[in-house]
């Protein structure tokens, strides 16, 4: 059997990252007419990867961009390594499973004396609060199977007497098919005796635009990786280690756990860089330990960040380690009419948008080399603000022709 690597592209700019594909995605595959797989994690992503991989190489076809999930059940759901050979049995659907847990509650309230739940479903609007309940645990378990999956298989081999686990395992007995802990598992096993079907996986594989994966999903790339080249493509805005990089939080929970063990605080290196990487990166950083952990080829694609804009000195001390607050830090001039980086304060949503609005359109005024394409607007909800965007920037300015 031919030897395959999962092979890692790591760089503080996201441009780098995109050549790097290009350059591979130039070498063909072994047969012209098979579609190249480029795992990501959003729809926005997949449209803006086929934009700029037409523009570097000329055209973008045959690319297919699967959820991590949809690959999953994809790939080892086909080749029925499932008890009932059916693949991925519908029901474990994150969208479906809470239809289950609602069917199965009554009869499980019946069977089993758990007061925390019926006192909630029976404090009145029992239906609606039946259907609340079913979608938080139904919500609940799907990340179990990503998160937790030691304790699933622990509950699944009778351990745990919760209600959590009681509830998991009557799901289980009434869904006989497959969950994608069943076909990992089982495919690991067929991997190990030489079973796997040739041709089961795409010839190369492609993670892109991902900030953060599961440490399940990492163990079902790694174990690809022995059929297929596995490529994962990470953004990683320090090209220093900052794996031991703590926030000031963890810094004084790690000091206090010292004091309460009554052991010596003057052996505690407690590492803190950068302050602003420290307290908004520790789910890229324990990301970045979990690919490390797994001894993958990584490849280093870093630049320094040019300029001497704010935000460039702010993107050069994240790159450097380097934190502001230290004594011999030297600081910098900015320019009086920097814009690189600007904080507004609006009294309702729809303000934001009107200045959201005014700022796009002045930045496209002072710069005419600014292409749509180059912007991204970023939200925390869009229920809310989608009806303003539509709102007000679908009437025209006055006195713009834009």
């Amino acid at each position: 059997m031919e030897t395959r690597g999962f092979n890692l592209f790591s760089s503080n700019r996201l441009e780098h990252l995109v050549d790097a594909l290009s350059r591979i995605l130039k070498k063909p595959l072994s047969d012209p007419f098979k579609t190249e797989t480029v795992v990501v994690q959003s729809r926005g992503m997949a449209r803006w990867l086929s934009l700029e991989m037409a523009r570097r190489n000329g055209v973008s076809a045959l690319m297919d961009y699967p959820y991590p999930n949809v690959f999953v059940e994809r790939h080892f759901g086909r080749f029925g390594a499932a008890p009932a050979g059916q693949g991925v049995s519908s029901v474990w659907d994150p969208d479906i499973l809470p239809f289950k847990v609602f069917s199965l509650l009554p009869a499980f309230l019946e069977t089993h004396d758990f007061p925390e739940l019926s006192g909630y479903i029976g404090s009145g609007n029992g239906p609606l609060k039946r259907y609340q309940l079913a979608r938080r645990i139904g919500d609940l378990f799907d990340q179990y199977l990503l998160f937790r999956p030691d304790m699933i298989k622990a509950w699944e081999k009778g351990a745990g007497d919760d209600w959590q686990a009681h509830l998991w395992r009557m799901i289980r007995n009434e869904t006989p098919d497959g969950h994608k802990l069943d076909l990992f598992s089982a495919f690991l096993e067929k991997a190990e005796k030489g079973e796997v079907p040739p041709g089961l996986f795409p010839e190369r594989i492609f993670i892109f635009g991902i900030s953060a994966l599961p440490a399940f999903y990492l163990d079902v790339f790694q174990a690809v990786s022995r059929f297929s080249d596995v490529h994962l493509f990470l953004l990683n805005p320090c090209a220093e280690y900052w794996g031991d990089v703590l926030s000031e939080r963890e810094r004084f929970r790690a000091m206090k756990r010292v004091q309460n063990q009554n052991q010596d605080r003057a052996g505690l290196y407690l590492s803190q860089g950068n302050r602003l990487l420290a307290s908004m990166g520790k789910t890229g950083r324990d990301f970045f330990d979990l690919v490390q952990a797994r001894g993958v080829e990584d490849m280093a694609l870093f630049q320094e960040p040019p300029g001497h804009s704010l935000l460039s000195q702010i993107q050069d001390d994240i790159y450097q380690l380097r934190d502001p607050a230290d004594p011999d830090y030297v600081k910098r001039t900015v320019a009086y009419e920097d814009l690189s980086v600007q904080l507004h304060c609006c009294h309702s949503p729809l303000r934001e948008v009107e200045v959201l609005q005014d700022r796009i359109y002045a930045m496209f005024d002072a710069n005419g080399d600014l292409k749509p394409r180059d912007v991204l607007v970023m939200m925390t909800d869009c229920e809310t603000f989608a009806p303003l965007i539509h709102s007000v920037f679908g009437r025209k300015p006055e006195g713009r022709d834009m």
